[in-house]
C-alpha cells in the first residue's frame, strides 16, 4: 500500500493516457431477491464470528447481534444492489478494523476507472472546508483552491458525515476515515454510498469569496485524469508537485542531509520492501545501516522521521526500524492471537491443508479459547535488541491520518517509550494494536461482493491508552493549509525545521 508525499495530489501520479471507453455498470441495475441477501449475509456474519480475531475488539456480542438483527430486518424485500452494498458496509464498518474491507465486485480496478461515472474533480479537506486541487472537467471556471458548498443540494460536510459512516477505519480515528473524502476515494465512495447520477450540480466558493454555481457531468475516473493533464487550470499545481511524488514513486525510501538546519530527513513512504520477511528485514536493515553511515560522517544531531502517508506493510520493518532508536532490550509485540486454527475459511487465505496443519503447530491454546502464536516462529514477538548503528540523537516524527498499520505500531512503540518528539496529526491506527496478519478474500455467492479480512489480533507492548480505539497523537499538532499547499509550501515540515532551530539558538 504504497502512498505518497501529500495526499493531495496522489491520483494523477497514475494518470491514465489511452483510449476512454466508458462500459456500462451493470450493478446500477441489479436487484438483489431476499434469500439471496440473506444467504450472503449468513455468510459474511459466518466468516467474522469464525475467523475475525477483532470481531468483538469494540463492539461487544450484545451490540452486535442488535446490528444483525437491523439488518435482517431490512433484507426481507427486494434492494437494489448499492442499497444492499451499504447494509453490509455499515455492518463491517461496525467491526472498527481498517484492515476489514468489502468491495463491490473482485477485481474492482477496471471497474473504478471505467464503469463508475464519478464525480469530476479531486478535492481535499483542509482547515475545515473542501477545495479543488485538481480539475477533472474541462471548464476553466473552476479553479484551483475553489472550495466546495454542495453537492446535488447536499452540504458537502452531510456528506462526509454519510461516507466516514461507511468507511472502514481503526477504531474511532476519524483521520484514517477521512482518506474515503480524497481525491479519486472521494470520488469512488461518492458513487457507491451516496448516488449514482449523470451530472452533479454545484454550489463553489472562489478565492475572493464569491458563490456561484456549476454544473459537472459524471464520468469515468479514467476520462477524469485525462482532463487533469488537459484543463489549463491544474497546470501550475501539476508542475510544483508532480517531480516530488515522482521521487516517491521511484525512492520511496531515502535519506536526504539538510545544511539550514543542520538535520538529516529520513523518508519512508512505506513498509512494503522485500518478497518475503526474511529479505524485508535485511532490507530495512541495509538501508538504515546506510543511513546511520551518512549521519555519523556528517555529525547529525537532529533525524527528522517522516512517516506521513505510510499506510504501512511488513511488520519486520517497522520493527527494525524501532530497534534504530531504542537504547536497551525492549518488547514490541505483547501478543498476536487468533480465533480459529482449523477453519474451513482458511482456504481463501490461499492456505493448504498442509499449510495449515503447520500453522496449527504454531499456536498454543489459552484459556479464553483464542490461540497465540509461539515467540520461536515469528521474531516480531522476541524482545528487541538496540541496532549496533541505532542512532542517538534527537528524533522528530511526522505523521498524518494515513500512517497507520504497521506505520501506527511503530510509533505508539516510539511514543510509549518517549524516543521521538511527533509532529502532525493523530496517527490511523490504533495504539494498543489493531487486526492484521495474513488475510483472506471471499467473494459471496450472490452478489459477487469481495470480503478482506485479517486473521491476527495484534497486542501492542503499551500501557493502556487514555481513549480506546485512538491513535499516537503528536506533540505538536499541525495540518496542511490551503494557501501553502497551492504553492507547495510543507508547512508540517517547516514546523519541524523550526523547531530544531530554536533548539540550536
Amino acid at each position: 500500500m504504497r502512498s505518497n508525499l501529500i495526499p493531495l495530489l496522489v491520483w494523477f501520479l497514475c494518470l491514465f493516457t489511452g483510449a476512454v471507453s466508458a462500459q456500462v455498470d451493470s450493478l446500477r441495475t441489479r436487484v438483489l431477491s431476499p434469500q439471496e441477501m440473506q444467504d450472503d449475509f449468513a455468510q459474511l456474519c459466518e466468516v467474522f464470528q469464525e475467523t475475525h480475531p477483532g470481531y468483538y475488539r469494540y463492539t461487544s456480542p450484545e451490540q452486535m447481534q442488535v446490528k444483525i438483527d437491523s439488518i435482517q430486518g431490512l433484507i426481507q424485500k427486494e434492494l437494489p444492489f448499492y442499497t444492499f452494498y451499504k447494509i453490509l458496509c455499515s455492518m463491517v464498518a461496525d467491526v472498527r478494523c481498517s484492515h476489514t474491507q468489502i468491495y463491490p465486485l473482485a477485481n474492482p480496478g477496471p471497474y473504478f476507472n471505467e464503469q463508475q461515472l464519478t464525480f469530476p474533480l479531486s478535492i481535499q479537506a483542509l482547515e475545515g472546508g473542501y477545495y479543488v486541487l485538481l480539475n477533472g472537467t474541462m471548464d476553466e471556471g473552476i479553479a484551483v483552491g475553489t472550495e466546495v458548498l454542495t453537492i446535488n443540494g447536499r452540504a458537502i460536510q452531510e456528506i462526509e458525515q454519510e461516507i466516514t459512516r461507511l468507511h472502514w477505519g481503526d477504531g474511532y480515528i476519524l483521520g484514517n476515515r477521512m482518506k474515503a473524502m480524497s481525491q479519486g476515494s472521494f470520488s469512488s465512495f461518492y458513487y457507491v454510498w451516496v448516488e449514482q447520477v449523470e451530472h452533479f450540480n454545484l454550489s463553489l466558493k472562489n478565492r475572493q469569496g464569491e458563490v456561484f454555481s456549476r454544473t459537472v457531468p459524471a464520468q469515468t475516473w479514467a476520462q477524469t485524469n485525462q482532463n487533469f493533464l488537459k484543463n489549463p487550470v491544474n497546470q501550475k499545481l501539476l508542475e510544483i508537485y508532480q517531480k516530488k511524488n515522482q521521487e516517491d514513486a521511484e525512492n520511496s525510501w531515502r535519506l536526504k542531509i539538510l545544511d539550514e538546519p543542520q538535520a538529516a530527513v529520513m523518508i519512508i513512504r512505506d513498509f512494503n520492501r522485500g518478497k518475503t520477511e526474511e529479505q524485508a528485514r535485511k532490507q530495512m536493515q541495509k538501508f538504515l545501516q546506510e543511513c546511520s553511515e551518512k549521519i555519523q560522517a556528517k555529525q547529525i544531531e537532529h533525524l527528522i522521521i517522516d512517516l506521513r502517508h505510510n499506510s504501512g506493510g511488513w511488520d519486520i520493518q517497522g520493527a527494525e526500524l524501532f530497534s534504530f532508536l531504542i537504547q536497551e532490550p525492549t518488547q514490541y509485540y505483547k501478543r498476536l492471537h487468533t480465533i480459529t486454527r482449523d477453519s474451513p475459511y482458511l482456504k481463501y487465505a490461499g492456505f493448504s491443508p498442509k499449510v495449515v496443519k503447520k500453522m496449527a503447530d504454531r499456536l498454543v491454546d489459552k484459556d479464553d479459547g483464542t490461540f497465540s502464536l509461539l515467540a520461536e516462529y515469528n521474531p516480531t514477538l522476541e524482545m528487541w535488541q538496540p541496532a549496533p548503528y541505532a542512532y542517538r540523537g534527537k528524533v522528530f516524527v511526522l505523521m498524518n491520518g494515513n500512517s497507520s498499520s504497521t506505520t501506527a505500531e511503530f510509533t505508539a512503540l516510539a511514543r510509549e517509550h518517549q524516543l521521538a518528539t511527533f509532529v502532525g496529526e493523530e496517527c490511523g491506527g490504533a495504539y494498543e494494536g489493531g487486526n492484521s496478519g495474513s488475510f483472506f478474500e471471499i467473494i459471496l455467492p450472490n452478489s459477487g461482493m469481495m470480503l478482506l479480512s485479517p486473521l491476527v489480533y495484534y497486542t501492542l507492548a503499551v500501557s493502556p491508552p487514555d481513549t480506546k480505539g485512538r491513535g499516537t497523537f503528536p506533540d505538536y499538532p499541525a495540518s496542511p493549509i490551503l494557501e501553502d499547499v497551492l504553492v507547495g509550501i510543507d508547512n508540517q515540515m517547516e514546523y519541524v525545521l523550526d523547531l530544531i532551530r530554536k533548539e540550536r539558538k
